[in-house]
């Protein structure tokens, strides 16, 4: 069984876009935030944070956005601060 897709339509700067992305499980999720807050020091991990910014999540991984989105109905920074707590 392969990985779950997950598809999703937005309107961009000029014309609805639609994409395609891996659907990730919520401990997939937990694993990838685990995995940036326990990169080098403490100050590192702290400074990974911008990482989770929906800007740098939709730039360099849209499946964990999408996937933040619609488990936490729209809610990313709210579903981010959530799993790492």
């Amino acid at each position: 069984m392969g990985p779950s897709q997950l598809q999703v339509t937005f309107k961009a700067t000029r014309k609805p876009v639609c994409e395609m992305v891996q659907l990730l499980r919520e401990e997939e999720i937990r694993a990838v935030l685990a995995a940036l807050a326990s990169r080098g020091s403490s100050s590192r991990a702290r400074a990974n944070n911008h990482l989770l910014s929906l800007r740098e999540m939709a730039t360099r991984s849209p499946a964990l956005l999408w996937s933040l989105a619609l488990a936490f109905d729209g809610d990313v920074e709210g579903g981010v601060r959530q799993l790492q707590g």
